[in-house]
């Protein structure tokens, strides 16, 4: 089926709908914007350095879990 005839049927079958919450709902999906080709990101040489010495890091268990991180903002903001 070609988009064209696509088009035509939606736009019928939206025509025929009178439940306002179900127009709201197609509204809302209508919106949405489905990506067509994603771009691929690209690093910088800067970008691939910090990752790679934060990659070290974690490597070295130089790293803070969440709950660790948490009880430390705990304590600064208490102080």
């Amino acid at each position: 089926m070609h988009s064209s005839e696509l088009k035509s049927i939606l736009i019928d079958k939206i025509n025929k709908i009178d439940d306002n919450h179900l127009l709201m709902e197609a509204t809302r999906l209508i919106n949405i914007e489905l990506p067509i080709e994603e771009e691929q990101f690209v690093f910088s040489d800067m970008q691939k350095a910090k990752i790679k010495n934060a990659l070290n890091q974690i490597d070295k268990g130089e790293y803070l879990t969440a709950e660790e991180a948490n009880n430390d903002i705990d304590q600064w903001l208490n102080k």
